[in-house]
């Protein structure tokens, strides 16, 4: 069975509790300073966000991270991709400033190990460090974004560590901000069956093109419009859906065939193919008013819904919902 990949990223909140990433957000917020940045091709703002959901995701699974720490990391994903610009306004829209922690090794290490591949020797002498640093100016307490810095700088003088992996982008947008694409989404159409045009031209299922700085193929299927075309009355138990939607599932796995075939370099021994990310639009109305159910209080099942259907894909796809 092809895994489909629901694990979230977390955020810690103020008030300690945690709530899922919001990806959304994200991409809003790096459209907007790719504007800024006077670039009005911002189409890699969202596979900066998208590649920036899938390293926090597999770098700590279950960590809960603040929004500074998520803003420091994509700062440094866009400085890695030469987007300078796009990074000195994505700082100035910041999100909001983070709650302050106490100063101590405990709450130092904690910070530290979210984001920073270390064995613990090396964490305990890089926390002694900061822990050291803060001390000199008299902080008591610190916002983690603060400390996370710190302990960059300290850590940079060791070339022989290794910061948490970033997303690393396949080339430089230095110049323009634009997109460069591997396959571009008119390719992608031109290439794909006659079955899989017709459910793109009725944008029942979307896809966008694949970039050359961060690849990554991007779909977009709306279960409510797919099930309006359908010659049934809502409510529909999911067992019925199911064999209709295997249309659906050889239409990834000929848009994503297709899309490996035009990205493979035989050049490159790693065999490393772009993920995967599956986005259900209108999930709310689906849920609602195909399902029966309520949203997002039926979630599960609509998650249960495509992990079935997940059995027909080729690749292992991340799901957004």
């Amino acid at each position: 069975m092809i895994k489909l990949r629901d694990d979230v990223v977390r955020t810690l909140l103020d008030d300690g509790l945690t709530a899922i990433m919001d990806v959304e957000s994200l991409h809003a917020r790096l459209k907007r300073s790719w504007r800024a940045a006077g670039y009005p091709d911002d189409s890699l703002a969202e596979d900066v966000a998208l590649s920036v959901e899938l390293a926090l995701s597999d770098s700590k699974r279950g960590a809960a991270f603040t929004p500074g720490e998520i803003d420091a990391f994509v700062l440094k994903v866009l400085r890695e991709a030469g987007l300078t610009e796009v990074a000195e306004h994505f700082g100035l829209d910041s999100s909001p400033v983070d709650s302050m922690v106490p100063v101590g090794f405990k709450e130092i290490s904690n910070i530290i190990s979210k984001f920073m591949k270390l064995d613990e020797n090396q964490m305990n002498k890089l926390a002694d460090d900061v822990l050291n640093a803060a001390n000199e100016m008299d902080a008591a307490t610190a916002s983690p974004t603060l400390l996370l810095e710190l302990a960059r700088h300290f850590h940079s003088r060791d070339a022989k560590s290794a910061d948490l992996p970033a997303p690393r982008p396949r080339g430089n947008a230095r110049r323009s901000g634009s997109a460069v694409w591997l396959v571009s989404k008119e390719k992608i159409f031109g290439l794909v069956n006659l079955d899989t045009r017709g459910l793109l031209s009725s944008e029942m299922l979307k896809v966008g093109g694949v970039s050359a700085l961060f690849p990554s193929i991007k779909l977009e299927f709306d279960p409510a419009r797919f099930a309006d075309s359908l010659d049934l009355a809502p409510p529909v138990p999911e067992f019925a859906l199911l064999p209709r939607m295997a249309a659906v599932a050889d239409a990834v796995n000929d848009i994503v065939s297709t899309i490996d075939a035009s990205t493979a370099n035989p050049a490159d021994v790693s065999g490393e193919r772009a993920p995967v990310h599956l986005k259900i639009l209108n999930p709310d109305v689906f849920t609602e008013v195909w399902l029966g159910g309520r949203w997002p209080v039926s979630r599960p099942c609509v998650v249960e819904l495509f992990e079935t259907l997940s059995e027909s894909f080729i690749r292992e796809i991340r799901l957004h919902t």
